[in-house]
């Protein structure tokens, strides 16, 4: 049993050679057959550390992962985390707003 979430990475620069540089440090750090610009579903609960490791091997290059939760209510579950040299610059979270609609 465990929470199943669909993952897309990306890298930035997106040419061939950084691609395939960045897909051997992915497997090697996750020990998983993910794939760099496929979408997979996982129970990935190491992502974030991952994701840092992966980054500082790979200088340079910018990494930007969403992710969809298999729950959406009460609170929706996608993210986007995007690492660069190391780091995580930036984090987005998805979030519901119910609007009153006037059908009067």
């Amino acid at each position: 049993m465990g929470y199943y979430t669909r993952y897309t990475l990306e890298t930035e620069p997106a040419d061939a050679v950084t691609q395939l540089k960045a897909q051997v440090v992915l497997q090697e750090v996750t020990n998983e057959n993910y794939f760099i610009g496929e979408q997979f579903e996982d129970k990935w609960y190491d992502h974030k550390e991952h994701m840092l490791e992966i980054s500082k091997k790979c200088p340079n290059v910018k990494f930007t992962l969403t992710g969809y939760g298999e729950d959406c209510a009460p609170d929706i579950d996608v993210f986007q985390l995007t690492y660069f040299n190391g780091k995580l610059v930036k984090y987005l979270r998805g979030e519901i707003v119910m609007v009153p609609i006037d059908v009067g």
